[in-house]
């Protein structure tokens, strides 16, 4: 079971408070599940931040997680924010919830 692969990954991620991986592991141990489109926009600033100011992928995650991110002056997160590190980590939270609920099903 792959997923239970990528799980395993964002759980060490976890114990590293490596809430940006934590997300992407978990986003791809959801797989095509439909829980998994919420997280879609996010997944996307996290992984291809260089090509977002064009796409308008900032928007989507404004209007996926409204008000939950400050950004830089180029359309990527602001890591240094406060805010964007306590929303991180809480996306990362209940993504993993999420993925886990889901593969304890599976099991």
């Amino acid at each position: 079971m792959q997923s239970l692969g990528y799980a395993n990954e964002g759980l060490g991620a976890h114990t590293n408070n490596l809430y940006q991986v934590m997300i992407k592991q978990f986003y791809l141990a959801l797989g095509n599940r439909p829980e998994a489109r919420k997280y879609d926009h996010l997944r996307d600033v996290l992984s291809h931040y260089e090509e977002l100011a064009m796409e308008g992928t900032r928007q989507c995650v404004e209007n996926d997680f409204p008000g939950k991110f400050e950004w830089t002056s180029n359309n990527t997160l602001d890591y240094s924010s406060d805010k964007t590190i306590q929303s991180l980590r809480d996306v990362a939270m209940e993504i993993m919830h999420t993925a886990l609920e889901h593969i304890r099903k599976e099991l």
